[in-house]
């Protein structure tokens, strides 16, 4: 099937990436947004420009009838990539807040885990692709347990996604072997299904639950597999100090020091927080081509702190955006991460032109897209996947429109979120779910989380 976006107001984030140019001789790409039109073909974008309407009998030839999505009034631009989520914590939103991370871990959500079975984790992954899905984002990166139900929700629903299986050593020698074993499984299941919708990357929890050792069995495993790994490093000034007392090294030079970020291409790391650095750690992630994860909001909220991101971005460390899971946010509302990414370096550093629209939006596309194993998407050009959302302009939030990059970054949200195609597939349209039943998904997350909450 295809589709002939018609008449939007296009944002192709590809000259916001520095990814095409006039040399590319691609009509449009030298601006950062004008009106157009998106023609579809499977799961790919087949052509864009100012008006297909010469074009279209030609394209119809080469792909079949187009359907046309008439799209005055809208803005059509990259899906948004939630580059860091924890879909089953959708369970336990609201259920540990004012809490520091070491009690909010330790006293309230590792005993709510203890509590979790496949049916409870498929659950809350569908509340959380709801809400997601819902929002805009087309593609997330999830890491946690019962992933084998995970990915087949992530799979149904029609979202793009890496996955992990969250590994931890933290009872003791051998005690994550399991884990592993069972990572390897999901893996070899699950790598590139859905005509590659849905990867599979290995995900060390974090430097605290995992040891020396079997971090290295986990980047040995790694590297045989030639995946990634997803690891939340440097969250709290907590982490950052007891990893000086015990091993004389900050989280990020530990796991340098292992060999963590040395297999390059092959397994590509991506850091997860990073709210302590030092310099060198920063020229550490720079020289080692780590990517990075900023939560701004989860870490607000846990008390972690404020990254040092624009210093970060600016000694050259690619840096994507992420909501963290539902129960340390407590929404996966991306819009939001990107006003927050915006606004708050500002102000911490008296700064109002550190962090601008655009680059934030860069942030959360194609910088996030790449991160996380999918550099076909987060762009609206010819040959990227067909990953394009239409954002209602219609709305009082949204006018008057001056600048549509400055408005997407500090006045959209998800309420603007009209339609929402993912490898060229229909998932939302005119605000209805497609692929996901919401009435059933609300009634039995709410149901499950007084389930698991009771007693407690």
């Amino acid at each position: 099937m295809g589709w002939l976006i018609k008449g939007a107001l296009i944002v192709p984030m590809a000259s916001l990436a520095g990814e095409l140019g006039d040399e590319e001789g691609k009509p449009g790409f030298s601006k950062l947004w004008f009106t157009g039109d998106i023609a579809v073909a499977a799961d790919r974008i087949v052509a864009i420009g100012e008006d297909l309407s010469l074009e279209l009998p030609a394209l119809t030839t080469k792909y079949g009838e187009l359907t046309m999505i008439p799209a005055q009034g809208f803005i059509a631009m990259p899906g948004l990539v939630n580059a860091h989520s924890h879909s089953v914590m959708n369970l336990f939103r609201g259920a540990g807040d004012d809490m520091s991370l070491e009690d909010w871990l330790f006293k309230r959500i590792f005993p709510l885990e203890d509590k979790l079975d496949g049916r409870a984790a498929a659950i809350g992954a569908a509340s959380a692709v709801l809400e997601m899905i819902g929002s805009g984002t087309t593609c997330c990166c999830d890491s946690y347990f019962f992933m084998d139900e995970v990915a087949q929700v992530m799979l149904d629903s029609g979202i793009r996604a890496n996955l992990g299986r969250g590994l931890t050593d933290a009872a003791g020698p051998g005690s994550g072997a399991g884990r592993l074993a069972e990572a390897e499984a999901l893996f070899k299941k699950w790598q590139n299904a859905g005509e590659g919708r849905i990867k599979f990357w290995l995900a060390p929890h974090a430097p605290y639950t995992c040891s020396d050792e079997y971090l290295q069995e986990i980047l040995a495993k790694a590297a045989e597999l030639q995946v990634g790994l997803n690891i939340h490093v440097a969250e709290t000034r907590t982490e950052f100090n007891e990893s000086l007392a015990k091993y004389g090294m900050t989280p990020v030079e530990r796991l340098n020091s292992l060999g963590l970020f040395d297999q390059g291409p092959r397994v590509p790391v991506l850091a997860v927080h990073c709210v302590w650095l030092t310099e060198d750690d920063r020229r550490i992630l720079k020289d080692k081509q780590v990517s990075v994860v900023h939560n701004p909001q989860s870490n607000l909220k846990l008390g972690s702190g404020i990254g040092q991101i624009p210093a970060l971005m600016a000694a050259g460390v690619p840096v994507a955006l992420g909501t963290d899971g539902a129960a340390s946010n407590n929404n996966l509302d991306l819009w939001e991460e990107i006003r927050e990414a915006a606004l708050i370096h500002k102000g911490e550093r008296h700064n109002p032109t550190l962090m601008p629209a655009a680059q934030v939006l860069q942030m959360a596309c194609p910088i996030g897209a790449k991160a996380i194993g999918f550099p076909e998407c987060g762009t609206l050009a010819v040959g990227q996947k067909a990953d394009i959302i239409l954002v209602d302009l219609d709305q009082p939030n949204m006018r008057p429109l001056i600048d549509p990059i400055s408005q997407l970054a500090y006045s959209a949200g998800p309420a603007n979120v009209d339609t929402v195609m993912i490898d060229g597939r229909l998932v939302l349209r005119k605000k209805e779910f497609l692929t996901l039943d919401k009435e059933k998904i609300l009634f039995e997350v709410q149901q499950k989380a007084e389930e698991l909450l009771a007693g407690m």
